[in-house]
């Protein structure tokens, strides 16, 4: 049963692609990670990546804003068995690509 599952999961997060270059809307909490700027969807609790966005300005960070864009969603994978280790995501990166975004008070 769990393996079906994970089967399921393995079908659903591929299929991610598919969305991409979908218009959304964002509303969520500006934070920083070490790529640049996000959003933390208050829906999903998932990361979005601004494009282009180094860095939030200070007054905004923690702020509640709203994005929108087009979205891309990429999916990173762990290296291969003898390939060199760097750092690097893993998993699926979300960049809302074309950002257009206000501070929502």
């Amino acid at each position: 049963m769990n393996l079906i599952k994970l089967f399921i999961c393995y079908v659903l997060i591929s299929g991610c692609r598919n969305t991409a270059n979908q218009e959304i809307r964002i509303r969520g909490k500006a934070e920083h990670v070490k790529e640049g700027a996000i959003v933390i969807s208050n829906d999903n609790k998932e990361g979005y990546y601004v494009e282009g966005l180094h860095s939030w300005e200070h007054n905004i960070i923690g702020k509640t804003v709203e994005v929108t864009g087009v979205l891309e969603i990429e999916n990173y994978t762990a290296p291969k068995k003898g390939e060199d280790i760097k750092q690097q995501v893993i998993g699926i990166k979300r960049i809302i690509q074309k950002p257009r975004w206000k501070l929502i008070k």
